[in-house]
């Protein structure tokens, strides 16, 4: 495992997150362990053989995201002399279908807020009414969180450390300032132990709580009601610097939505009997 100790102090020298470093570190532990070989003694089949028996076993979008790190570690097994040459390099690229965001409904987000003790509430609206992942509001800080101004912001470093400046709706602004201290981190442990939470663990209980308020939605939703709302109000362009995407191609898949909403209005203007 030492080179996988240096890879992942490598990326640990370039400022990875710990999100990316329990990935990468699970990713290149799952290989080792499945092969029974080091890493640096794999060739081309022995991957193509692991990836397809992954294939078999859990989605393409996970193993996908998988194979981001093994590229990653390859290539740097490669730079630093370790290897004469990529076996992964000639890997097929593995194609994920793209899945439409399905925005959690008002009305089921409203029940959410309504059930939510004051920490719940501040996480629910900075996903709803913020758009950040759960990993940003893991990570959220006081710091950051400008609710004096007369134009609230907080500012959020997003995936691949890119920042945005995310402007504070009234609700949220009331949600925030509810809870009641301004230092450190804004979303508290719920044990009481200091240091963020991981972004596991908010999206586990923002998830747990919506099902326990009778809703089947999950954290993430509310990210995608946010993204559906600014897409649909302000374009493909503001909606992708309100979420933090690095390409307009991850923001296109917000207006599908808004041209399924669109194609269901004006079916239901024109001809009500065709809508149904």
């Amino acid at each position: 495992m030492h080179h996988t100790t240096g890879y992942l102090r490598s990326l640990r020298a370039r400022n990875a997150s710990p999100t990316t470093l329990r990935n990468a570190h699970s990713a290149l532990g799952m290989l080792e362990r499945d092969t029974r070989r080091p890493l640096v003694h794999l060739t081309h089949d022995d991957l193509e053989e692991w990836t397809a028996r992954r294939l078999s076993t859990v989605t393409a979008r996970t193993v996908r995201a998988q194979m981001v790190w093994i590229h990653g570690f390859y290539a740097w097994a490669v730079d630093c002399g370790h290897l004469a040459a990529d076996p992964s390099a000639r890997l097929g690229t593995i194609k994920v279908p793209r899945l439409l965001p399905r925005p959690i409904a008002e009305d089921r987000l409203a029940a959410a807020l309504a059930a939510a003790d004051t920490r719940m509430r501040a996480v629910l609206l900075l996903a709803a009414d913020g758009g950040l992942r759960a990993s940003e509001i893991a990570r959220l800080e006081w710091a950051d969180v400008d609710l004096d101004s007369p134009e609230p912001t907080l500012r959020v470093v997003g995936k691949g450390s890119r920042e945005r400046v995310v402007d504070i709706a009234p609700r949220l602004a009331d949600a925030l300032a509810a809870l009641g201290h301004r230092r450190g981190v804004v979303i508290r442990r719920g044990d009481g132990a200091t240091g963020a939470n991981t972004a596991t663990r908010i999206s586990q209980m923002g998830s747990e709580h919506l099902h326990g308020a009778g809703c089947p939605d999950t954290l993430h939703a509310l990210r995608h009601r946010f993204g559906t709302l600014v897409c649909r109000a302000g374009g493909i362009r503001v909606a992708q610097e309100a979420l933090g995407h690095a390409s307009p191609t991850s923001t296109a898949i917000y207006t599908a939505v808004a041209r399924r909403e669109i194609r269901a209005t004006i079916l239901t203007a024109l001809d009500p009997a065709a809508a149904a």
